[in-house]
């Protein structure tokens, strides 16, 4: 009871049927109707021809994270996990996330910013297309400020929380979708709402998922990174969980290399340029 694996993020509405679980957490059917009503999305097809498979999983993007947001899970286990789809878990206890790392009162995650050091400017910003709707874009500057300009956010692939922070009547997964609705033209997927939510702009409860595991214990040296890359500064060279592979070749030239990319002109974030801007380090 102090901890769960959720199942691959893609398949737990199928698995464990989204509505009852809302509606056992909200007797009076309060929030059931946010998960029937998906929200706006931007029109993809028109502004950002490479992120169309964003708008084939809009609502799969919308739906896993009312289903890990809601009350009903902290009135059943202490601790939760976040598991992406496409994880590759190998060389030791899943357990450890739980064991080891002091999840009391706090959202932990990794950042862009800090599993891709060879791409620049990832602000929370580039999580949003201004292009879809530029008027709501300046809208919601107006609103969040600086913080949409902050040089990192976190990443929803792997999150470990404490379940007493989700409340008892689904306001959390409530506040979530509202944010999902009212910003939904722009949004790119749930990492946008998330970090709107739990981040410095919200409740300011996100903090860095441990990286280094402990010296004394066998197995991989680092707990998660988005990829299996080389990082010489924590001394990571093997992972417990990864959502990516790349061989040696590419992490040797594309995280070591004497370049960077620019996290603003990437062809998936809508710009009008569909090139990938390379700098010298």
């Amino acid at each position: 009871r102090t901890a769960l694996v959720l199942p691959p993020s893609c398949a737990v509405c199928q698995v464990l049927g989204l509505e009852e679980i809302v509606r056992a957490a909200d007797p009076k059917g309060r929030t059931v109707e946010l998960v029937r009503r998906t929200p706006v999305p931007c029109d993809f097809e028109t502004h950002c021809p490479l992120g169309l498979r964003r708008l084939w999983g809009w609502r799969g993007y919308y739906v896993k994270t009312l289903a890990t947001m809601t009350s009903f899970w902290r009135r059943r286990y202490e601790r939760l996990l976040w598991v992406d789809c496409g994880m590759t878990v190998s060389g030791a206890p899943f357990t450890d996330f739980f064991t080891t790392i002091d999840s009391k009162g706090r959202l932990l995650a990794r950042s862009d910013a800090r599993s891709f050091p060879a791409v620049i400017n990832t602000t929370l910003a580039t999580q949003f297309h201004p292009p879809c709707d530029s008027a709501m874009f300046e809208k919601l500057s107006a609103e969040y400020g600086q913080d949409l300009g902050r040089m990192d956010y976190f990443t929803s692939t792997t999150m470990l929380y404490d379940s007493a922070l989700l409340g008892d009547n689904n306001e959390v997964m409530r506040d979530i979708a509202e944010l999902y609705h009212r910003w939904g033209p722009i949004i790119d997927q749930d990492q946008a709402a998330l970090n709107l939510y739990w981040g410095p702009s919200g409740r300011n409860l996100w903090e860095q998922l441990p990286l280094k595991r402990l010296e004394a214990q066998s197995g991989p040296d680092c707990f998660y990174e988005y990829e299996n890359r080389t990082n010489r500064v924590a001394g990571c060279t093997s992972y417990l969980m990864n959502k990516n592979f790349i061989s040696v070749l590419q992490d040797e030239v594309g995280n070591h290399g004497p370049w960077v990319t620019d996290a603003y002109v990437n062809a998936e974030m809508c710009q009008e340029s569909g090139a990938v801007r390379m700098r010298v380090r």
